[in-house]
């Protein structure tokens, strides 16, 4: 795609451009290292390598990914994504429009927390589609507001610990441990987060031939479990999870190519 002669772009960011590339991308981290690591300890890693290619994991903002799991309960990603889409289009900022052919598409940033605090913020999101889950939305925006706001989701990525974070965003409404996973693997800087799901249970089962203690993942059968892949793939674990899982999935043929 290339930018209209008329484009208008009304944000304004602290970051270069550059920056905020290599900072999302993750292109300044030694992924080869890893996948050394992750292969000497596991052949399976280097399998699901063979068919995934290099998958690269995003550096997202804490509070738009907080707010987007709460969209996942009993959800579709096709339908996440429309939900997202409408809620970034009625209440963001405008980003920029883009001339894309035969079209002209406008690009909007996601909410700021701070609108996301308002007393109609819940009627809203029920207007755009999120049905039960809108009142998460707005709930767990105040939670975060009150513990500090963006100071306090900062604080949690560069100055504690991966347990200290997993244990605190377990705190806000809708965070279960496997969403407060997901935010401290893709927002916080924590490698070693491996969110544990059906998906990776199965694999565990079938791949490693793991013994859960139980049949549920109780609190201490989906730590153990963590450990276990934490042990055998390092600290960047959640890493190499995240190929095993895009694997496992029925559509990674449409895994994108960069």
């Amino acid at each position: 795609m290339k930018q209209s002669k008329t484009s208008s772009k009304v944000c304004s960011c602290h970051l270069s451009e550059d920056k905020l590339v290599k900072d999302y991308f993750r292109l300044d981290e030694d992924v080869e290292q890893m996948k050394k690591i992750w292969i000497e300890n596991d052949p399976n890693v280097e399998k699901a390598l063979k068919e995934t290619g290099n998958l690269i994991l995003f550096r997202q903002e804490p509070a738009e990914n907080l707010i987007t799991f709460l969209c996942t309960q009993n959800n579709n990603v096709s339908r996440i994504v429309k939900m997202v889409e409408n809620m970034c289009s009625e209440l963001g900022e405008k980003l920029i429009d883009l001339d894309c052919g035969d079209n002209v598409q406008t690009f909007f940033d996601f909410p700021p927390l701070e609108r996301l605090l308002c007393d109609d913020i819940t009627e809203k999101l029920r207007e755009l589609g999120f049905g039960y889950r809108a009142p998460y939305v707005q709930k767990c925006a105040k939670m975060i507001d009150s513990n500090g706001g963006m100071k306090w989701l900062e604080d949690l990525r560069d100055n504690q610990p991966y347990e200290e974070a997993f244990n605190k965003l377990q705190s806000l409404p809708g965070i279960g441990k496997k969403v407060a996973d997901c935010v401290c693997l893709m927002s916080m800087d924590k490698l070693e987060a491996v969110p544990i799901d059906t998906h990776i249970r199965k694999i565990a089962l079938r791949d490693y031939s793991y013994k859960l203690s139980s049949k549920t993942l109780t609190d201490k059968t989906y730590k153990d479990l963590g450990n276990f892949f934490r042990e055998k793939w390092g600290n960047s674990a959640g890493w190499a999870q995240t190929i095993l899982f895009a694997r496992s999935l029925p559509q990674n043929i449409h895994l994108y190519q960069l």
